[in-house]
């Protein structure tokens, strides 16, 4: 119930409903108009306001973020509020009423969630997870017309003139009916033209013999007939529709126009690193553990103690190769390699490809802490190993979204971690992703429990029954809480309520987690106690209900599992340097003391395909392809996926067939390799192919790249830190308010002057690496270093270190002149 202070009723609700029609959906101001819903005066109408106010603000905000969970906690927040309503105002005198009321509000929650996977999908670049999407919405969305429509609330709407007498405006009741049906009308012929767009992008996956022209003719009609009917009624959608539809008929276009053929990666291995910047305070402590007696067993048994995390193997050496044997190299790039364990299939991620869903595992997992200054968790795994997948390949598509998994913007999938690092206590800086999404696994738990209720399967179990019913209802009441706090207007305020509602979350999903483990055993006697069931029916049951909580922990971006990583490694760090968390106030500008990791940028990919080959039209891939055939693959109209950057803003479904290869991209393979070979190098991401190598050249290109990704953090790490001493020095020295002490003076002139040396040892750093044995190595890191910019990076250092000599003779002036 709202606590906002009585106010006049009487409320249009149907003049504020506008905002869902034509020519343009309006959230913001739907959600602003429904300021308190006590102002409405049927307890429907109250109910409908409720609910709608909620699902505005979510679809607001997912105008402005992908934070899936975070919109999905809005809609389900919505459904609620309107179930508050129902339950207290409806629900004892019209019963068939207040279930059709719930049930149109939770069928309209599923629509959207599956809305916002086809959004998911288009990130993913995946025509599958389209499809899937845009079907469940459209089926969720059928249901939900079909409800708002039912007798009991058209009755309701339009007899309410009757029941509440001569005032009530009877127009304003019927035009709430007709606006949210306009609403639901014009979402479900968008969903028609999605599921036909999804339909026509699976084609290019299909060999010609799967499928036939008029199948694209068929699907190419279902949209246009669908954007006719949005045209006129939402620009948002019709945008969206449009561009669903320009890249799958571009790709069908092209396929059809290249033969019917397709670039397949038969194997390739790929190596996934986080990469952050740690200051020599934090580093040499570790070191000096390590090297006095080879301490790797106190550094171990301190990781497990204080982090939670477990070291299967920690060992010393570069990872650099031969070609580093400098004195410079041999001084610099000394690391420390902490390998955690990952037995086989212990760090899964499902991604799909066309039609199909794949498994990958994680190979090896390690963290590397280099002597020069960074840090780096490394997931590296492979495409195309296993025999099915060699016969047929993996898609170019699909490598791009593999190699994208660390990126900031590469969507959600299913990533499964066997043996993740357990919880500590108040450990409330490391992420949580396995319940990161509560509304899914709600609505999941909901679903399977419900099922078998109805099926009878827990008829011998009402003690239990009981207990779960308990504890679901413990969970949305905790959802309850926490969406409540969703429209708060204060920033600062909801992150902070945030905090505290999130431990009820987890620890009712985790409830339910431990009630459901407890029936396993005998949810495994249902085959033998239910001999009138179908066996099959109740293990497949059985099985959903098991994969609903999998073993270890879920995430959703493989870029938490790293941040958790870091985290830890973090604490394990300050555990040797003497140095607590609540130590850093004056750290930002002290880079041997700083840990830095920003997800955003310190991310990196390195692709190397050993083996690729075109698809003729009939499926087939050459086993051992030939020079003219390698060069047929490196000339095939899908090759340029290995060449477009990875881009925050992508209009469609695999738009990267749409966008042009940049001008001024070189292929860096030449400098040193065949011409049969390609190297693309960007700022986070490098392709190599390189099949007539031996493995020992590969891996001197991998190492390369690995030293270039984090020359550009470093770079990257001093330009925020002379940026911070600079907003320091600003406000010590122009603050009026504030007089500045001698010794905050002190203190910043000494900063000034480390981060000049230290900016001075990275610029040397940058040109020690070109000096190697070899000529054809030091050109490939000059032209890597250029492809990364790190010129320009050095022109922002060099204009802030300007910025802090203009600001260090200000400090020094007011240091002699005792004042500002």
């Amino acid at each position: 119930m709202s606590n906002a202070p009585a106010a006049p009723k009487n409320a249009d609700l149907a003049e504020i409903l506008k905002y869902l029609n034509p020519p343009q959906q309006d959230y913001a101001a739907l959600n602003t108009e429904i300021k308190n819903v006590d102002v409405f005066e049927t307890p429907l109408e109250r109910a409908i306001a409720a609910f709608y106010r909620m699902f505005a603000g979510g679809y607001k905000y997912w105008q402005d973020q992908y934070d899936y969970p975070r919109i999905h906690e809005y809609f389900y927040g919505g459904f609620l509020a309107a179930e508050d309503i129902v339950a207290r105002t409806i629900s004892r005198s019209e019963r068939i009423l207040a279930a059709d009321l719930l049930s149109f509000f939770t069928n309209h929650v599923r629509t959207f969630i599956f809305n916002t996977g086809c959004e998911n999908a288009l990130i993913c670049s995946s025509a599958k997870m389209l499809l899937d999407s845009a079907e469940g919405a459209l089926r969720y969305c059928e249901r939900t017309r079909k409800i708002w429509d039912s007798n009991s609330i058209v009755n309701e709407l339009l007899s309410i003139e009757e029941k509440q007498g001569k005032d009530v405006r009877a127009e304003s009741y019927k035009g709430i009916h007709a606006r949210i049906k306009d609403y639901l009308d014009l979402n479900y012929d968008y969903f028609q033209g999605v599921v036909a767009c999804a339909k026509l992008s699976l084609l290019p996956y299909k060999l010609p013999s799967e499928w036939q022209d008029a199948q694209i003719q068929q699907y190419r009609k279902a949209v246009d007939e669908a954007m006719v009917k949005v045209h006129p009624r939402s620009r948002e959608l019709l945008s969206e529709l449009r561009a669903y539809y320009a890249a799958a008929n571009y790709a069908v276009e092209q396929y059809k126009k290249n033969g019917y053929t397709s670039l397949r990666v038969q194997q390739a291995d790929i190596l996934l690193r986080g990469v952050g910047y740690v200051g020599k305070q934090l580093i040499d402590p570790l070191f000096e553990v390590f090297e006095k007696e080879r301490g790797d067993s106190d550094i171990k048994s301190s990781a497990l103690e204080k982090t939670g995390l477990t070291i299967e193997q920690l060992s010393s050496g570069g990872f650099l190769n031969d070609a580093f044997e400098t004195e410079a190299g041999t001084e610099l790039l000394e690391s420390l390699v902490m390998r955690l364990p990952l037995e086989e299939n212990t760090l899964t991620i499902d991604a799909p490809d066309g039609s199909a869903v794949l498994t990958h595992s994680i190979d090896s997992l390690e963290v590397t802490i280099s002597k020069f200054g960074t840090i780096s968790v490394e997931f590296a795994l492979s495409a195309g190993d296993s025999d099915e997948v060699r016969s047929k390949g993996v898609s170019a598509s699909h490598t791009r979204l593999i190699e994208s998994l660390l990126g900031p913007h590469v969507g959600a999938l299913q990533i499964k971690w066997i043996g993740a690092p357990t919880s500590l206590e108040g450990e409330a800086n490391f992420v949580q992703p396995e319940v990161e999404n509560y509304v899914s696994y709600l609505l999941e738990c909901l679903d399977w429990f419900q099922s078998g209720k109805d099926k009878g399967y827990f008829d011998q179990r009402r003690d239990e029954v009981a207990v779960m019913e308990g504890l679901l209802e413990d969970w949305k009441d905790s959802i309850r809480n926490f969406s409540s706090q969703l429209l708060l207007p204060s920033k600062d305020t909801f992150e902070k309520r945030y905090r505290q509602n999130r431990s009820d979350l987890q620890k009712n999903l985790m409830a339910v987690h431990r009630e459901f483990l407890s029936w396993e055993s005998w949810l495994n006697e249902l085959p033998k106690t239910l001999a009138n069931q179908a066996p099959d029916e109740v293990r497949k049951f059985i099985a959903n209900g098991q994969k609903m909580f999998p073993n270890g922990r879920a995430y959703s971006k493989l870029g938490d599992v790293a941040t958790e990583i870091m985290n830890r490694v973090e604490m394990l760090l300050r555990h040797y340097a003497g140095i607590s968390e609540n130590e850093d106030e004056e750290a930002y500008v002290d880079l041997d003391r700083e840990f830095s990791f920003d997800p955003y940028s310190g991310w990196q990919s390195i692709i190397m395909v050993n083996r690729l080959a075109v698809r003729n039209e009939k499926g087939e891939l050459p086993e051992f392809p030939t020079e003219e055939q390698r060069l047929a693959a490196l000339n095939h109209y899908e090759f340029k996926a290995f060449k477009i950057p990875g881009r925050e803003a992508r209009a469609g479904i695999d738009d990267w067939l749409m966008a042009l290869v940049p001008e001024d991209q070189k292929n860096l393979a030449h400098l040193r390799s065949h011409y049969t070979d390609a190297m693309y190098v960007g700022q986070n991401r490098v392709f190599m192919y390189f099949p007539d190598d031996p493995m020992f050249i590969l891996t001197q290109y991998r190492d390369n790249s690995r030293f270039i990704g984090g020359v550009r953090v470093i770079l990257l790490a001093h330009r925020v830190a002379a940026k911070r001493l600079a907003h320091k020095c600003a406000a010590a020295l122009y603050d009026k308010e504030k007089p500045v002490s001698s010794e905050v003076i002190s203190s910043l002139l000494g900063n000034i002057q480390k981060l000049r040396s230290q900016i001075t040892s990275v610029f040397e750093l940058m040109q020690d690496i070109t000096l190697t044995r070899f000529q054809d190595h030091a050109e490939l890191m000059v032209a890597m270093l250029d492809e990364i910019q790190a010129e320009r990076f050095k022109e922002m250092l060099n204009e802030s270190m300007t910025m802090l000599d203009m600001y260090e003779n200000d400090l020094k002036w007011a240091m002699m002149s005792g004042n500002k």
